[in-house]
């Protein structure tokens, strides 16, 4: 189903004593008020279903956390073989359910009201909005059947939405209530990096990181588990003091270091952390990329147009629009001293430039500190022969007196008579080096 953005999201209260899934919104979903004479039969044929699912045995979990905007941070670990159990018995839509339990038994009583946010199965956390103070919440993760029938996966812990907020966030941490960081885990000296660059049409989001092993280590030690990728919508909050709006975990191999995620909703921004999950659902943190604004409409790129004004020597590769859509090249930093340059270029792109001359395939990467490239030619260029095989490269930082360095990383093509024929080209990148 299709995600909206909280301005254009609606909040629509019915009353109803039926459990129905709903339209999903990114942070207040739709709310039912569920009527306080609902029927004894009712209850019973619900309570029944329920009962018999959740005398099931389950793997998975869900905590509450309040702040002080009158918001809860939602999160969850659902293991694989409770959703493949849950479709076993008709499961279709995933979706998380927020209840108003103010002085009621959930067991035995129905919630108050209730908000429901059809959800993808990668989703783990989830921010909910609009709620009342000094009213009681707790929160179900589950599948919706086709006949509306509901199957919970695991329920949370009752919160209190209270200016008290602070006392459930550290009894959260106490208990070990997952996706909270405890304040054992410190990053270490070691410095790791992360990326984020969106593709042209903003379909997508490639991100390459750069990860030592010795902060893997440290993390394992520490009880990391699951090496993960996790890509968060900030749109105007700051991860350190307000919980993400949305957040999509992708597991990864130890090996891996650049992956492609679709965009979650245009007119947002976006942010992603590489780490470890632990077993209990702590997640211990090795890097935090740039921030990234996806537009809402993308028009075209004259960037390549406009890149030939860089000399004669330069011609950029007409390429169609559906390879592009898979070829890149971002920047990573690893220290003052050197980057690393990934890129994935498509078999479509590379067979285009060889059409068009090119020969000896090569990595290019252009100081442009202070400068305006479309109008002044790069301080320098550093040039690197590849195989079509290659992904990545590492690179050497110039020394600079002011600190720092913009880099430029293009991939491509040099003909016969030395012309560079380029595929695609990163954004700037402003590092800092050794003076």
């Amino acid at each position: 189903s299709e995600t909206i953005s909280p301005e254009t999201s609606t909040l629509e209260e019915t009353e109803s004593t039926i459990v129905t899934s709903k339209t999903p919104s990114l942070i207040d979903g739709d709310e039912t008020l569920v009527k306080q004479d609902m029927s004894a039969v009712g209850i019973t044929a619900v309570a029944g279903l329920v009962t018999a699912w959740a005398n099931r045995e389950l793997y998975s979990e869900i905590a509450l956390t309040p702040h002080p905007s009158k918001s809860l941070s939602v999160i969850w670990k659902v293991s694989e073989s409770d959703k493949e159990l849950a479709k076993e018995h008709g499961g279709k839509q995933y979706q998380l359910r927020v209840y108003d339990v103010t002085d009621i038994n959930l067991d035995s009583q129905p919630p108050h009201k209730v908000k429901y946010y059809d959800s993808e199965e990668l989703n783990q956390q989830w921010q909910v909005g609009n709620l009342l103070s000094d009213r009681e919440y707790q929160a179900e993760i589950g599948y919706v059947t086709d006949e509306e029938r509901w199957l919970p996966l695991a329920r949370s812990q009752r919160v209190l939405m209270s200016a008290n907020y602070r006392n459930y966030f550290e009894t959260s941490i106490k208990q070990g209530f997952l996706g909270l960081t405890t304040p054992r885990w410190k990053l270490i000296s070691t410095p790791s990096q992360i990326s984020l660059t969106p593709t042209p049409d903003a379909e997508n989001i490639n991100l390459a990181w750069q990860v030592s092993q010795t902060a893997k280590n440290t993390a394992k030690e520490q009880g990391g588990e699951e090496y993960q990728l996790r890509v968060y919508d900030v749109t105007g909050i700051h991860l350190d003091t307000q919980p993400a709006y949305n957040v999509r975990a992708y597991d990864c191999e130890d090996s891996t270091e650049q992956m492609q995620v679709p965009v979650f909703a245009r007119d947002r921004e976006y942010q992603a952390e590489i780490g470890y999950l632990t077993d209990y659902g702590e997640w211990l943190k090795l890097a935090r990329s740039n921030r990234v604004w996806i537009p809402a409409n993308v028009t075209a790129d004259t960037s390549q147009e406009k890149s030939t004004q860089r000399g004669t020597n330069h011609t950029t590769v007409a390429i169609p629009e559906v390879a592009l859509n898979s070829t890149w090249i971002i920047i990573v930093p690893c220290n003052n001293q050197s980057a690393y340059a990934h890129w994935s270029i498509s078999q479509t792109a590379q067979d285009a430039a060889k059409q068009q001359g090119g020969q000896k395939y090569q990595l290019r990467i252009l100081d442009v500190t202070d400068i305006d490239l479309d109008s002044q030619p790069p301080h320098n260029i550093q040039q690197y022969d590849c195989q079509e095989s290659t992904h990545k490269q590492e690179i050497i930082l110039n020394i600079s007196t002011l600190g720092y360095v913009d880099y430029v990383a293009e991939i491509g093509y040099v003909t016969e008579n030395l012309q560079w024929l380029r595929i695609v080209s990163s954004n700037p990148l402003r590092m800092p080096v050794s003076t």
